[in-house]
């Protein structure tokens, strides 16, 4: 059984690069560290792809573009990363505002 939430092979080393470029954003932004970072780079993707919250970020595009997700976000969103990252950004949050008008009405 294949999980549809992995990781695939041949976006390794841009999830790498793209979890190294959040977490010094982050941590220029907020003074606090995303996660504890180790220096080890692999390591460090590891961790955040699979950390227990959602984390998500697109490009600079004038309709950006989609061009990281870690497992939770892969997981809300249902979509494998292969497809993740060609989805415009606007189009998910399209998404959560349904979900969330969909979640309201079930209370």
């Amino acid at each position: 059984m294949t999980d549809q939430y992995a990781l695939p092979a041949h976006l390794t080393e841009n999830w790498i690069a793209q979890t190294r470029m959040l977490l010094d954003s982050f941590q220029q932004a907020t003074g606090h560290a995303l996660r504890t970072r180790s220096g080890n780079a692999v390591e460090e993707a590891e961790r955040l792809f699979a950390a227990p919250f959602v984390v998500v970020a697109h490009g600079p595009e004038p309709d950006p573009i989609l061009n990281y997700a870690n497992r939770a976000g892969l997981q809300l969103w249902e979509m494998p990363a292969d497809d993740f990252i060609r989805t415009p950004s606007r189009l998910t949050a399209e998404a959560q505002s349904a979900t969330s008008a969909r979640d309201s009405s079930r209370r």
